[in-house]
């Protein structure tokens, strides 16, 4: 068989392909790879020449209400599938993905909106949703991922709360879930996490309650390059274990910014600003490490270790606190937190009015153990002070 006999098979499959229809589905030919044995010999037999040909029908469902989604998930079934939405849908229950395929949920642009759940995750063999706006009414989350353990990606969704009430994303017993360039403004939580192996990056929080939620100790939450502003709570809330929160800008927080619990975990390289309420990063945890932070501009504390044990606060920047009422400090060690090591920060500019004071560095009683070193601690009403047991002290810069 010559190429040219070849070349023009290769080039049929494709258009009759293309022009392959279904109900409520057309067909796209994309790249696979494919052998097919060379020009004959003159013995009759194939050649040793290969040349690689390409095909692969993936069905495609344009749709433009709640059945046709249904209906578009139901024909895909265990298989494989493109659900497109193609206008604004409000609509008349909550989108089931439950048939055990594999799925990518998008649209044109278009906005959904239901006074429920809009996405109910149970069961994919895998999925992306990307590129949705998603409009909610009421307490419950935009998107509910449920005990499905295979690979999930949210990217580039829209959630916001027609009032401030529910939840943009709520993840619960399912491994493997990646959100990516996602908009979450205007709800109580903007994701909350109750799963392992959970990834949120690049996302833009605002205008919630608190920004992202992390409960009953699952673990290895990486959290890293969001953008949270104006939370009237938390802005980061993790009670878990191995997770990694770095790269985020958190911004006007009304409580913590960061609050961590629980074991080995590291937050790094984070920038938080404006907390009006207690303040940058509160850690409750043991075997954690906070290191090359930058916080500026809170109000009672910068970094403050709550009864945590066995911690490394290292290299990070606390400046400026804007407390009026109660003593501030940059660094604080309270409530028997031990054995904890406060290494090469930068402490500046913690002042108080009135008769309260601001602190640089400051360990309080019944916390044993603890070590400084290395520290620079200037321009604050007070730049160190330990009524601690055994603080060992070492190379700081105190003037």
């Amino acid at each position: 068989m010559d190429e040219n006999s070849l070349t023009l098979i290769a080039l049929t499959a494709l258009i009759i392909g293309a022009l392959g229809v279904g109900f409520g589905a057309y067909s796209m030919w994309q790249v696979q790879v494919g052998a097919i044995n060379g020009e004959d010999g003159e013995d009759g037999k194939d050649g040793t020449t290969t040349t690689i040909v390409t095909y692969d029908d993936t069905i495609e469902y344009p749709c433009s209400s709640f059945t046709e989604i249904n209906n578009s998930l139901t024909a895909i079934g265990t298989g494989f599938g493109i659900i497109t939405i193609i206008n604004n849908i409000s609509l008349t229950n909550t989108i089931k993905i439950n048939g055990g395929g594999n799925y990518i949920i998008q649209s044109t642009g278009a906005t959904i909106f239901f006074n429920g759940r809009i996405f109910d995750i149970r069961n994919a063999k895998s999925l992306t949703i990307q590129n949705i706006k998603i409009k909610i009414n009421g307490n419950f989350p935009g998107i509910f991922i449920y005990e499905n353990d295979n690979p999930v990606h949210i990217n580039n969704v829209h959630i916001f709360g027609a009032v401030k009430n529910g939840y943009g994303f709520s993840i619960s017993g399912s491994d493997n879930v990646w959100i990516s360039n996602c908009i979450v403004e205007n709800v109580t939580t903007g994701i909350l996490i109750d799963s392992d192996n959970v990834w949120v990056s690049n996302c833009f929080i605002e205008k919630t309650t608190n920004g992202i939620s992390q409960y009953n100790n699952y673990e290895n939450a990486h959290i890293y390059d969001n953008i949270i502003k104006n939370c009237s709570a938390n802005g980061i809330d993790l009670d878990g274990i191995n997770n990694i929160v770095e790269g985020n800008i958190i911004n006007g927080t009304g409580s913590i910014a960061i609050s961590v619990g629980n074991f080995y975990n590291t937050i790094s390289n984070n920038i938080i600003e404006n907390s009006v309420g207690d303040g940058g990063i509160d850690l409750y945890a043991n075997f954690s490490v906070v290191e090359d932070n930058i916080i500026r501009f809170f109000k009672k504390i910068g970094i403050r270790v709550n009864s945590g044990c066995y911690n490394v606060i290292a290299g990070n920047i606390i400046a400026n606190s804007t407390e009026t009422d109660v003593d501030a400090s940059c660094i604080e060690i309270r409530l028997k937190g031990s054995y904890n090591t406060i290494d090469a920060n930068g402490c500046f500019n913690c002042k108080v009015s009135g008769s309260k004071v601001g602190y640089g560095i400051r360990i309080l009683s019944g916390c044993n153990n603890n070590t400084v070193v290395g520290n620079t601690s200037l321009f604050n009403e007070v730049n160190y002070q330990s009524i601690g047991t055994d603080t060992y002290i070492s190379g700081n810069n105190f003037i």
